[in-house]
């Protein structure tokens, strides 16, 4: 399977004559014409690695799953940074901010960012943001959610630091979605964690 796997990812790639993802094959299949030829050249695998021709039903299937676009990924980073002035405090503000995205298998996306945000002269009273982000793709209906937040800001006399939590299961129901959230939410002026339970059901009515 995986010498198989390999191969059509090989195939796909020749064609495009780049590395693309899925999603860029539809614009492949349209601008080179190659879209037939590439569903037959897979189907012509799948027969020579297993001796069963493929029906209908499945090349249908397998078209289907490369054309989709709501199960796409983000991987890469990107780092930014800028200058202003503050017309009010009179001074020269900085930020910056780090973003990456890993994608671990097709089924999970990780998202990080990091931001940096306060005056250029003193570093001291700079706001500092970091998130992190984890989707799992449990089944087709069934998704995994789980989120972190922190922010640091300066105040008049002490750093106020806010944390926040979330964890969602949602599910797809064709007509709606439904989904259980559990939110964790701890605030500088209160001692303690701070918990919600939250149940949501959105219906499709058209």
């Amino acid at each position: 399977m995986e010498e198989l796997m390999s191969a059509i990812q090989t195939l796909i790639e020749d064609e495009a004559v780049t590395v693309v993802d899925p999603v860029s094959i539809v614009m492949i299949g349209t601008e080179l014409n190659t879209w037939q030829a590439l569903v037959s050249d897979i189907a012509d695998m799948v027969k020579d690695a297993s001796g069963t021709p493929l029906d209908a039903e499945i090349l249908m299937i397998i078209q289907e799953q490369i054309l989709t676009t709501d199960d796409s990924r983000n991987c890469g980073w990107a780092v930014q940074g800028g200058i202003g002035y503050d017309l009010v405090t009179h001074k020269t503000l900085l930020t910056m901010s780090f973003d990456a995205a890993v994608a671990p298998d097709p089924a999970s996306q990780v998202l990080l960012r990091t931001s940096l945000s306060g005056p250029l002269v003193a570093p001291k009273e700079s706001a500092l943001g970091f998130s992190a982000s984890y989707d799992y793709l449990v089944k087709d209906d069934i998704s995994l959610f789980a989120s972190y937040t922190l922010q640091v800001k300066p105040a008049e006399e002490f750093t106020t630091t806010t944390h926040s939590a979330s964890l969602e299961l949602a599910f797809n129901l064709g007509t709606g979605d439904l989904s259980l959230q559990i939110a964790l939410t701890k605030d500088p002026t209160v001692p303690r964690w701070s918990t919600d339970v939250i149940l949501s059901l959105v219906l499709d009515l058209l």
